[in-house]
């Protein structure tokens, strides 16, 4: 070590000398070396120590320049340990004095193992020293993996947040938590686990659990799994006969393509979605939109386009309880042009309220029925045809197959 003058080295933050025993002792591994002059750091340089092998460091030290405009950081941090990165630049050692900033804002990130990461923002001011004091939160670490590759990533839920994909790991608050990890069409598992400051608690997920029932229903507010399909085959009233097929888009995300006949009177394709809002374990709820473009004879048309709020309750493992209600805007010609009767569009305004029950008969077959009732007095003519009557009263009762 060669003549440093009034400055002083530091191995991994403690200062040594020439003579200092643990320069020949160093485990093998990663180490930092420090110059400090005071409490300014001139300059550092990481290293890796091998079993029987001398390593002769040489430290370049960048000697501040004074311009116009500089000033100084000063960050006090707990933990001592912790390090910090100025605008992505470092990172830099806590606890010191940084000097050469340029006046204005500056974004800090602050780190520790074992702590949550903080984000501050500093106002450095000319000629002057700008004091931030951080104190980190302790943190746990969780780990979550598959026991085998097969299949590709799970989904990864912490205390009902999604947080990730297998294989993921990040800090968590220290002490209980519930972990879901699952997988469209193939399984699902949950666990209560504790998690200490500082230490690393660990998850290795096997496929011992089918996936979640409550997402085995196509009528509620508990979507489809992402990559599940599903397909409903009903009757009812006004339309006689009805198929729609739904599927699983996205984690928060469900979409369906329908068709609907009540013989000549109108023939209806619909399609549309729902997002999740919220996904409990007993209670749901989701936000849809659908539009339906229909035709029928002597030249009937029909446009439709409706927005709804749902809210599915699950009553036990093998039923789902939902009530929806929305806003149908119509727009409909119920007969040619030459039909005095029917010359002119038939336009209006619906608010159909729902409520539908999904009954799980097996792993792949499900019981359904669904009525709806609109309140407001005013008939939608397109159904004022021959054997049909708008009633203000819709239902129709199906199976669904899952896949």
């Amino acid at each position: 070590m060669g003549d440093i003058g009034k400055r002083t080295v530091q191995l991994d933050g403690a200062p040594i000398t020439p003579d200092s025993p643990q320069l020949a002792a160093l485990l093998p591994g990663p180490h930092r070396l420090s110059l400090y002059e005071g409490d300014r750091l001139l300059g550092w340089r990481d290293v890796v120590v091998e079993p029987g092998v001398t390593l002769v460091v040489g430290l370049t030290v960048q000697e501040p320049t004074e311009r116009a405009g500089a000033g100084t950081l000063m960050l006090t941090a707990d933990p001592r340990t912790a390090t910090v990165t100025i605008d992505g630049e470092g990172p830099y050692p806590t606890n010191r004095k940084v000097e050469g900033l340029s006046a204005g804002t500056h974004v800090l990130v602050i780190e520790a193992p074992g702590h949550f990461p903080m984000t501050r923002q500093a106002e450095v001011r000319s000629g002057q020293v700008t004091a931030v004091i951080a104190e980190l939160e302790p943190a746990g670490e969780l780990s979550v993996a598959l026991g085998t590759r097969k299949g590709g990533p799970a989904r990864v839920d912490v205390d009902g947040q999604w947080v990730g994909e297998t294989p993921w790991s990040g800090p968590v608050h220290p002490g209980a938590h519930r972990v879901a990890v699952y997988r469209a069409g193939d399984f699902r598992h949950e666990q209560d686990v504790s998690v200490e400051a500082g230490q690393v608690t660990s998850i290795v997920t096997e496929f011992a659990h089918v996936a979640d029932p409550s997402r085995r229903f196509t009528h509620g507010a508990a979507l489809l799994d992402r990559g599940r399909l599903a397909l409903d085959l009903s009757g009812g009233w006004p339309y006689l006969a009805e198929v729609r097929a739904s599927g699983g888009a996205h984690d928060m995300v469900e979409a369906y393509l329908g068709f609907a006949t009540a013989l000549d009177v109108s023939n209806t394709l619909t399609i549309g979605g729902k997002v999740r809002l919220l996904d409990g374990r007993k209670l749901a709820l989701a936000a849809g939109l659908d539009g339906a473009w229909g035709f029928g004879a002597k030249s009937r048309r029909s446009l439709a386009l409706t927005p709804m709020a749902l809210g599915s309750l699950q009553m036990g493992a093998r039923a789902l309880l939902t009530v929806g209600v929305g806003v149908r805007i119509f727009s409909d010609r119920t007969g040619p042009k030459t039909a005095s009767a029917h010359a002119d569009r038939d336009v209006g305004v619906q608010l159909p309220i729902s409520l539908a029950v999904d009954v799980r008969l097996s792993r792949y077959w499900n019981l359904f029925a669904h009525f709806e009732g609109n309140p407001l007095k005013k008939d939608r003519r397109l159904l004022d045809q021959g054997y049909s009557l708008d009633t203000h009263l819709y239902g129709r009762l199906g199976v669904t197959r899952i896949f």
